[in-house]
């Protein structure tokens, strides 16, 4: 009996108040836009439901019964309740909405950051921003701690997800100043494997995806270091410890470190690592698509010229995606 309340529909609630307005059921239907039996329909399960007539259908225009007329009542209490919220989930989709919890990619935190709050801003009224790599923040967006992410991938095997495309960055070749020429594949393979390749660890989607392509190249590099954060992997090229690769924005990152390294253009077969904007699909409208043009605006006019700067055969290689269309 305590549920017996969620075998009322709105509905039915909404044609019997026409019901109870027009006086007819046939100018109810005419109003609600459905046939005359389909109001006749609804009528019967209402009063099934509660167990009484709901009208008298002896008088001309038809009337509420006093029964009737309690669920007229609560009836049209509920249709503009259901109005009102149906009109503020709009307008939040249009309008500047609440706190939203985003998770972002570390080696994103430093550049990226200031100009993501100030491009953003115009669409969210504030921010939860979480810094972490790419395995934290997928499990955060799927356990609902986090409710977008600008990520270092897609998540394509997670379902009901939407993501929007940002960009494709290459992976840039670090070695130390005064390292031979390595253009040629060959002297490539030759140097990869007579000197100490510092890694992304295992544990990251980074280490994972660089570690997958060296493979395909039959390329197993001695390595002695693995490291989770990009910075570290820099620093440890810059001390002459050994080669690294690391997407360009982890490059934009570590610049601190560059006085002591050299950029290559990865003489292999290229590869680039995904930015994406991820949500759980259809919960944010189309914020997420407005984040992702956000974060490509900043891609386009604040990484580039650095890019350009520092690496400029990267700008040939980046790879900027459309906007998504809402």
């Amino acid at each position: 009996m305590e549920r017996a309340f969620l075998n009322l529909h709105l509905r039915e609630l909404a044609i019997f108040a026409a019901i109870c307005e027009r006086g007819s059921l046939s100018l109810a239907a005419r109003d609600v836009g459905i046939t005359p039996s389909g109001v006749s329909h609804a009528l019967t399960q209402l009063e099934r439901h509660f167990g009484a007539p709901l009208l008298d259908r002896s008088r001309r225009p038809t009337m509420p019964t006093v029964l009737g007329s309690i669920v007229r009542r609560h009836a049209e209490l509920m249709i503009t309740q259901a109005k009102v919220l149906d009109a503020d989930v709009r307008l939040g989709f249009d309008a500047l909405l609440p706190s939203i919890r985003i998770g972002l990619i570390d080696s994103l935190a430093i550049h990226f950051l200031p100009h993501f709050i100030r491009g953003a801003k115009q669409q969210i009224r504030a921010f939860s921003i979480s810094t972490d790599f790419n395995n934290g923040l997928r499990a955060r967006l799927l356990d609902r701690s986090l409710d977008l992410l600008v990520a270092a991938g897609r998540f394509d095997d997670a379902a009901g997800l939407e993501r929007h495309d940002v960009m494709d960055e290459p992976i840039v070749l670090l070695v130390p100043k005064g390292a031979p020429d390595l253009s040629d594949l060959a002297a490539f393979k030759a140097y990869a494997t007579q000197n100490t390749f510092v890694r992304n660890s295992l544990s990251s989607a980074l280490g994972r995806l660089i570690d997958r392509h060296l493979r395909r190249m039959k390329l197993e590099p001695e390595f002695a270091f693995a490291f989770d954060s990009v910075d570290s992997v820099a620093a440890m090229v810059a001390g002459g410890f050994g080669w690294a690769l690391l997407p360009a924005t982890s490059i934009a990152r570590s610049i601190s470190h560059l006085s002591a390294i050299e950029l290559r253009r990865f003489p292999g077969p290229a590869f680039s690592r995904p930015v994406s904007i991820v949500a759980r699909a259809g919960e944010l409208g189309p914020l997420p698509a407005k984040v992702a043009d956000v974060a490509r605006a900043i891609f386009r006019d604040v990484y580039l010229p650095m890019f350009r700067e520092l690496m400029p055969w990267v700008t040939q290689e980046v790879r900027l995606h459309p906007p998504t269309a809402i």
